[in-house]
């Protein structure tokens, strides 16, 4: 058995690009027969399983048109149970028409024929994408290369200079708690300062660089650097300079997780 949800492909106006509707692919008689078929047999063995109000409005769902708030709550509570945590809807759909079509031929003409666009005017965005996403896998590359060096070289980097301290160690010491509040979205302390008193500059990121740093060996300091690599890749798209500041805490915190994984 299988089923097809056919997706507004352009701007046509009907049906409206707002709506899905249910593909007719078989002869109108044989669809209509079916239809009739189907008609007097109550649904009541759905293949997904469905809350009471979703079961309510399933009756409808084999005839006409059904609104992209509707069909998104069949599929999502489908698609919830696989564990695949995106959102379904036609402006999707036809965003990754686009983008594929300029992956596969660089060609912005054709992009806009296969979009149904009477000239190239708006097919910028889909452009953007893809150089956008090009220059995110050049970058990346670079970093997880330069992380690579960094993990291979182990103590002999320079990037981090600090200490890494046991949470016993932490407690009996007087060290200004440093904490990953935003990054990690807890107040769990990820480190202290041998400062005396926090400088406030960049912290928690920028205390991978630093020589006063103790950061703690039990922290979430892969969660630091997961959460730090995603702001670099943000920034990226508006300022390559600005983030470009963040490759050496990066590198630090690529070594604290090293030196955590090897003592």
């Amino acid at each position: 058995m299988s089923a097809t949800i056919d997706i507004p492909y352009g701007k046509t106006g009907q049906p409206p690009r707002s709506r899905m509707s249910y593909g007719n692919s078989v002869d109108s008689k044989v669809a209509e027969l079916l239809r009739l078929k189907i008609s007097k047999r109550p649904l009541n063995a759905p293949l997904f399983e469905l809350s009471d109000s979703c079961a309510a409005r399933q009756t409808g769902i084999l005839d006409g048109h059904m609104g992209v708030n509707s069909a998104s709550i069949y599929l999502m509570k489908t698609i919830g149970k696989l564990f695949l945590g995106f959102h379904l809807n036609p402006y999707r759909f036809r965003y990754s028409v686009g983008t594929e079509a300029y992956r596969e031929t660089g060609n912005p003409y054709i992009t806009a024929r296969v979009l149904r666009h009477s000239d190239i005017q708006n097919v910028i965005v889909y452009i953007n994408e893809i150089v956008l996403a090009q220059a995110h896998d050049r970058v990346a590359a670079e970093v997880f290369k330069d992380i690579s060096e960094v993990i291979g070289a182990g103590v002999k980097a320079k990037t981090f200079s600090g200490v890494v301290i046991t949470k016993q160690v932490f407690k009996k010491g007087d060290l200004s708690t440093v904490r990953a509040r935003e990054e990690l979205g807890n107040f769990d302390p990820i480190g202290g300062c041998a400062g005396g008193i926090r400088c406030a500059q960049g912290v928690p990121v920028a205390c991978y660089c630093c020589l006063k740093f103790r950061p703690i060996k039990e922290a979430d300091h892969h969660g630091m650097l997961k959460a730090t690599l995603a702001n670099y890749f943000l920034f990226f798209e508006k300022d390559e300079k600005i983030a470009s500041s963040l490759i050496p805490p990066i590198l630090g915190m690529a070594q604290v997780c090293y030196l955590i994984t090897t003592s």
